[in-house]
């Protein structure tokens, strides 16, 4: 197959396609040609501001929001601190675009999804979707209330009360303002409001099995679509996970053995084997996901681990390539609102990488990155002059999607 990309679109692909006079050749001979990598749970690249009350201003059972985490309208979007050559090392690692997602206790606020286009000088270049859905988690706040998990499930289960009640009055007020003060607006109730309504997915931070099953709780209750994130224990829920229609975002970034050796050949003793067992149901977690049916895509825990080196051990224990391939490509693409990234099409935007091999053999590299046209090539490329060329990726390929 011939590939041609101009003006950063996919002009033309097939096995008979012309070639235009003024095209850069890249030679595709055994190359292979898939949807690039989109991590759904992307690496931190924004700073949030520190909280403007001092701490010895700050009474323990009743801190300001920003001290305790309840944050949900605050967006990373606005505090981004990446541009497009920052990401050239992960580009060249076949991932092009991610959802970013804050990290915090409670409802530290809302992620975006960048695409690494090279060439954005700017943040605001790389965001093509400046608010996902607030995320939330079971984790406590420092020093202040609420910090326990029963005082975090507590707090939850009242913020969506206020904040149902708080619509209650703008209503009223709205229908009759006769003998009613004027609600004052709540940002954050707002998007409690959102997320009550369907209008946008929670993104709810957890592992256990017992965390995730309280989620499905809280979602039951109060109305909101939970994307489980991390969700280590997910595969003991994955019944009502698929019944509840509840996706995961599975972290690749697995515990660390300390006292079982893989590579040891003795008999284990009782603690080894137990922590093999425990390690080793979470490396077949997201396998057994996709045989229970279950909505999944696999992530780089955060930019913590290498995802093509976490897709292996996952398929070693049970996935198969092809939903490897679609846990990185197609399924993060639909839940993170951006479809279209993992569609090559004639028409489309270039946006797919190209490797010497199949993607998830140890010694395949990744000769060619495309993001939206603008290409990444493994090796430093040639300084020029003039307007860029047109083009052609021609040769052999083998195109996955």
């Amino acid at each position: 197959m011939t590939i041609v990309v101009r003006r950063g679109f996919i002009e033309a692909m097939g096995s008979n396609v012309q070639v235009p006079a003024d095209a850069e050749v890249l030679e595709g001979d055994s190359l292979v040609v898939y949807p690039g990598i989109i991590d759904a749970q992307g690496e931190p690249s924004y700073v949030f501001p520190e909280p403007e009350t001092p701490r010895s201003e700050i009474a323990s059972w009743a801190p300001p929001r920003d001290v305790q985490g309840f944050m949900p309208h605050r967006r990373v979007a606005d505090y981004l601190t990446v541009t497009g050559e920052k990401l050239k090392s992960q580009r060249m690692q076949g991932i092009v675009a991610a959802g970013i997602h804050p990290e915090g206790p409670v409802m530290p606020g809302r992620g975006t999804v960048l695409l690494f286009r090279k060439g954005a000088g700017t943040p605001e270049e790389l965001v093509i979707r400046p608010a996902l859905g607030p995320v939330m988690s079971f984790r406590g706040a420092s020093d202040v209330y609420p910090g326990t998990r029963f005082g975090v499930a507590a707090f939850l289960r009242q913020s969506f009360e206020d904040a149902r009640h708080h619509g209650l009055k703008l209503a009223a007020h709205a229908e009759d303002p006769r003998g009613l003060r004027v609600p004052e607006w709540d940002r954050d109730y707002a998007i409690l409001r959102e997320a009550m309504t369907g209008q946008v997915r929670v993104f709810f931070v957890a592992d256990r099995a017992e965390d995730i099953r309280q989620v499905l709780s809280l979602a039951t209750e109060y109305g909101f679509q939970p994307v489980i994130v991390g969700g280590d224990e997910a595969w003991k829920v994955a019944d009502q996970l698929r019944e509840a229609q509840v996706p995961v975002l599975v972290s690749l970034d697995f515990p660390k053995p300390e006292r079982w050796e893989p590579t040891k050949q003795e008999q284990l003793d009782p603690a080894e084997e137990r922590e093999k067992r425990r390690i080793e149901a979470i490396y077949a977690n997201a396998g057994r996901l996709a045989a229970a049916g279950v909505t999944f895509a696999l992530t780089s825990g955060g930019g913590r681990v290498d995802i093509r080196e976490g897709a292996r051990k996952a398929i070693e224990y049970g996935l198969s390539e092809r939903q490897a391939l679609a846990a990185i490509s197609r399924t993060p693409a639909a839940l993170l609102g951006t479809p279209y990234l993992s569609r090559i099409e004639v028409g489309m935007p270039a946006t797919f990488v190209a490797t010497d091999g199949p993607l998830f053999i140890e010694d395949t590299e990744i000769r060619y990155t495309f993001v939206d046209g603008e290409l990444e090539k493994a090796k430093p490329k040639t300084a020029g002059s003039g307007e860029a060329p047109t083009v052609d990726v021609s040769g052999v390929w083998e195109v996955h999607s």
